[in-house]
């Protein structure tokens, strides 16, 4: 396990610190997530941090091989 700075892994995913910006892109990559309101900011954080983890994961996996 290792821990990720937020602004590394916003950054790896294109977003700046906008709450906004988290949301938009959470909702465009999770489409069936209930992300509608401001206040879902949190879930669409939680929602790109998985997406980081599995894409960086995914590319240790393919270099381990």
């Amino acid at each position: 396990m290792s821990t990720v700075m937020a602004a590394a892994w916003k950054r790896s995913m294109g977003l700046d610190l906008s709450k906004t910006a988290s949301l938009d892109k959470a909702r465009l990559l999770f489409p069936t997530a209930e992300l509608a309101r401001v206040k879902d900011h949190n879930r669409s954080v939680a929602c790109l941090l998985a997406e980081y983890s599995r894409r960086v994961f995914a590319i240790a996996k393919i270099e381990a091989a």
